[in-house]
């Protein structure tokens, strides 16, 4: 379940109050109206980032009146900052840092102990398969002395450890080099980070720009693709119920080769339903650009 910070000096703040007055509504449906918008966002535009769905802002806040008069007044009132030509919820990710690195934390915290649980699940199965080839070798078998049982000479056991040492370090010669190799254009990683986690790189904040920045050298160094980059990115929303920022990607990269659901068979089909929705959203507003721009 999704949710967001809302501050108890919500209601006596100016701002509410003058946007209250500019729409001609009380303060409690104001209120009503924002959060019915912070609400929206974070299934669909969890980057704050709104200039897509400028058009759309109404209706996400079941707002019944005129819709430009009302995302003007938000405009007006700092409840939606303009910053280079596009529209971003004011403080966004002051308010939504701290939900998403909660549900991260918690997420993996769940994956750790089913970890565990198999880990040790399989440790037992190991346990009891080697007691019971153990018991069967042990009982047919003669117990000869110590003295029978041939030992390497320390010269053989010399000569062993060296190959041992030589297989070594030509192995991590070998993997230095595959790194080498698959290592990925940053400009290429971070291109593809912002189309397959919508961000407009245009309107980008300084945090979102470092984080992306950050997220695209981590990646780039693993030789990640942009089809790897796609694909891992909805495997994570599979798994753990929202859309990825970009460092959350990476941390969990290894692990994003196949969905690993985190949620009930309910909870799941919700998602699936939320994600279908959020395409046929993108469509809706790719057909009215489409229309505005044959006006």
């Amino acid at each position: 379940m999704a949710w967001i910070k809302s501050e108890q000096a919500l209601a006596s703040h100016p701002k509410v109050h003058l946007l209250a007055k500019e729409l001609g509504i009380g303060v409690p449906q104001v209120i009503g109206h924002l959060h019915l918008l912070w609400w929206w966002a974070l299934d669909y535009a969890d980057d704050g980032n709104l200039t897509r769905y400028r058009d759309f802002i109404p209706n996400a806040s079941q707002w019944t009146g005129d819709e430009e008069y009302y995302i003007e007044s938000l405009i007006k009132h700092n409840f939606i900052d303009v910053i280079d030509d596009k529209l971003i919820i004011h403080d966004w990710l002051d308010y939504t840092g701290a939900l998403i690195e909660t549900r991260e934390k918690d997420a993996e915290r769940k994956r750790q102990a089913r970890a565990r649980k198999s880990e040790n699940s399989k440790n037992s199965q190991n346990r009891t398969s080697w007691e019971t080839t153990d018991t069967t070798k042990l009982s047919g078998a003669s117990v000869g002395r110590p003295e029978d049982v041939p030992t390497p000479s320390n010269v053989e056991k010399t000569r062993l450890e060296e190959t041992r040492q030589e297989q070594t370090i030509e192995g991590n010669s070998k993997e230095l080099q595959q790194i080498d190799t698959v290592k990925t254009d940053n400009k290429i990683v971070f291109k593809a980070l912002c189309e397959t986690l919508q961000y407009d790189t245009q309107g980008l904040t300084t945090t979102a720009r470092g984080q992306l920045n950050k997220a695209s050298k981590e990646l780039a160094e693993v030789g990640a693709t942009p089809h790897d980059i796609e694909v891992r990115a909805k495997n994570f929303a599979l798994s753990f119920g929202w859309k990825p920022t970009p460092m959350a990607l990476v941390k969990h990269w290894a692990s994003m080769q196949q969905p690993q659901p985190k949620l009930s068979p309910k909870e799941l089909n919700d998602l699936q339903t939320k994600m279908r929705r959020a395409n046929e959203l993108d469509n809706w507003v790719d057909d009215n650009d489409n229309e505005s721009g044959k006006g």
